[in-house]
This record gives structure tokens, sequence and C-alpha cells, in this order.
């Protein structure tokens, strides 16, 4: 191998671990290409999932274009001193208590891929139930008649990573039917 095709290979290989780095990072701070500190300029300039528009109520911003598990969804993000402090992913929003069963599941599986295993404070057996037991459980329990209360079940890795809090909201109320959010925060801004 030439001397050049070596110094190539090894301008790749630096290249590639770099990135990884960068990935890495990106993906222990916040989701995708959103990382809690940016500013709502920086936030609103990752234009590939825009547009993004104003909420009120937060003094944030949302984007109805973002990615989550392969689908198009709504991302909200808010601030505090102008500075990224939550980044909260739509995993599910309807009236279909499977469908959000499929997607508490889903927020399941990638906060075990991405930061080791779960727990569930309500039920400590959904953190480890079959996909099969974990939709049962929803069924029994929080897919009775529209009008009862609300219900709220969350859900977390055991073991947070350096500088962020992650978990997940399951809830159902009692005229919207059911949501299933994904946040990811600012250490002790949860």
């Amino acid at each position: 191998m030439s001397y050049h095709l070596r110094l190539m290979k090894r301008w790749l290989v630096s290249l590639f671990v770099a990135a990884l780095g960068v990935g890495e990072m990106c993906a222990q701070k916040g989701y995708g290409p959103w990382h809690i500190g940016m500013t709502k300029d920086q936030v609103t300039a990752v234009s590939n999932f825009g547009p993004y528009v104003s909420v009120p109520s937060t003094g944030g911003v949302e984007t109805f274009n973002a990615r989550w598990n392969g689908k198009k969804t709504n991302i909200s993000f808010v601030f505090a001193d102008n500075r990224l402090i939550e980044i909260q992913i739509w995993a599910y929003e309807g009236k279909n208590i499977e469908d959000a069963s499929e997607a508490w599941l889903a927020v399941r599986a990638y906060l075990r891929s991405n930061f080791g295993e779960v727990e569930t404070p309500v039920d400590s057996k959904l953190a480890t139930a079959s996909p099969n037991e974990a939709k049962q459980y929803f069924l029994a329990r929080l897919g009775g008649p529209p009008l009862q209360e609300p219900i709220e079940l969350q859900m977390a890795p055991l073991h947070m990573p350096d500088g962020l809090s992650v978990f997940c909201s399951f809830f159902r109320h009692p005229q919207h039917g059911y949501y299933v959010f994904l946040y990811f925060n600012e250490p002790n801004r949860t």
C-alpha cells in the first residue's frame, strides 16, 4: 500500500472515530440534532425539520415535521434564559389504547438501547414485561371508559446519563385520550 493511501486510510479512520464521538455526545445530551443548552435560534436553524411555530404557553417552539421511530411527529422545545432546557417528543396522541401501548413499548425499546435498563415506579413488572404482557397491562388497567380520572405512568432509565434527565410519561386524559411523551430535560428541571 502506498504512503498516500495509508495516510488517507488513517485520516478516514480518524474522521470516522471523531464523527462517532460527536454523535454519541448529541445522543447523550438531547435527541437527534437538538441538544440541551442550544439557543432558540440554533434549534430553529435545524431547517430540515421545520417550519417551527411558537408555543405561547411555554415561550418555546415546536415542529410537526420531526422524526421519531421512523415516523413524522411533533417535537416541542422549551427554553429558559434563551437556552434549551426540555425536548418533548410526542410519541403518541390519540384515542386508541393499543396504539398508545405500542408507542410506550417503542419508547421503552429506545430507552433500553440508548441508556440501559428502565424502571417504572407504578408497576415494576412493566420495565421487563414482554410486549404482549405490557399490552395486556395497558388494556386492563388504563384502557377503561374515557370519562374516568386522568392517569399517568412514568418510565426512566435506571441510570441517567451525565448532564441529562430522560423519561417517558404515559397519560390517559378523560376527554382527549392517550398521550405518550418522551422527555429530554436539563437535570433538576423535571
